[in-house]
Order: structure tokens, then sequence, then C-alpha cells
């Protein structure tokens, strides 16, 4: 969602308006639970994953907060690790050679 603030202020105004079918659609609690989260989640951060496929980094770029959001679809409990990209610039320059781009190469940190 490209702007949450403005989601939510636009369903709130909507909600107001007497004999509004938009806002007070229930469908639309679904679009407002999700602006309300992702205001303070933030966006995607795509430079972190988690080791499960249902599972999400959140940056928030007033903040810098990061939030990782996972679903366990099973009733037993797990340990998740989230993982963040890194460039790495090698100085051997025959480790240089054998990366693509000749000057880095990403690899993952554990939070």
């Amino acid at each position: 969602m490209a702007d949450p603030q403005g989601a939510v202020e636009e369903l709130d105004k909507l909600w107001n308006e007497p004999g509004d079918k938009i806002a007070h659609d229930s469908w639309m609690a679904n679009i407002y639970y999700e602006a309300n989260s992702l205001r303070d989640l933030g966006q995607v951060d795509w430079t972190c994953h988690g080791d499960c496929a249902t599972s999400m980094v959140y940056v928030n770029p007033a903040n810098g907060k990061r939030s990782f959001v996972v679903w366990n679809p099973t009733l037993k409990g797990q340990d998740r690790r989230v993982l963040r990209r890194i460039e790495i610039a090698w100085e051997d320059d025959r480790r240089a050679a054998s990366d693509q781009s000749r000057n880095s190469v990403i690899a993952n940190s554990i939070l």
C-alpha cells in the first residue's frame, strides 16, 4: 500500500458521511486493518527476508524500526530467523574475479 495514512484518513472521512456504502461495506474492514497496520510497520524491507515462506520484514522509514511478521500455519511452536543482505567488497583479486560484478557480492547476515 503506497499511502496507508491517506487510506485511513479517506476511510475515516467516508465512514462519517451519512449513507456511505463504501467504508461501511464489511469487506473494507480488511483494508482499514491493513492500512492501520502498515502505518506502524512501514514498507516491505527488500534487503531482509525470513527463513520461511509465510514471513515478511517491514521497515518504518520514520524511525528505522524493522518488524518481522510471520504466520505459523501449524499448532507447533517454531523458531524463525531473519536474514539481511549486505554488500561485501572483496580485497582478494582471485575472489573478485569469480564474482560476476567483479567488485562485490551479496551475502546474508542474521539480524
